[in-house]
């Protein structure tokens, strides 16, 4: 599956991509960048809300990344992560204050995505390949 990055002015695109987290028959659609930097997928709480998911109640985790200059919590649960149909069982972060002013309202890292597929980046092209592990 190919993916255009995301236009966000006239000279920056980012390889931002729309995502389903879903839990107990509850989902949402999300725009997520494809960060090959984080460790965790991390959405904001209101979509831990969203899901029925008491946010405290998860992994307490801690991140220096997100937030620039400030260490920040956030929460692992365990939800199902669909992109395109592709669907895994995943820990994902959710942390409140997350910043949703870079044009996605969350990550997604190593643990929870990039493991499950192959992640090719064509930054001339402005471009994402994601494969399922059946076309490795």
């Amino acid at each position: 599956m190919k993916y255009k990055y995301k236009k966000l002015s006239k000279t920056i695109s980012r390889p931002i991509i729309k995502v389903r987290l879903g839990l107990n028959n509850q989902s949402f659609l999300s725009e997520a960048l494809v960060d090959s930097g984080a460790d965790d997928s991390i959405f904001h709480s209101d979509f831990a809300t969203l899901l029925g998911i008491d946010l405290k109640s998860g992994i307490k985790q801690e991140t220096g990344g997100i937030v620039a200059g400030q260490k920040a919590c956030y929460y692992l649960h365990k939800v199902e992560l669909d992109l395109d149909g592709n669907k895994n069982e995943a820990l994902v972060g959710f942390m409140e204050n997350f910043p949703t002013n870079a044009g996605a309202s969350g990550v997604l890292g190593h643990n929870s995505f990039f493991k499950f597929f192959k992640i090719i980046f064509d930054t001339q092209k402005e471009e994402l390949e994601v494969r399922p592990p059946s076309r490795f």
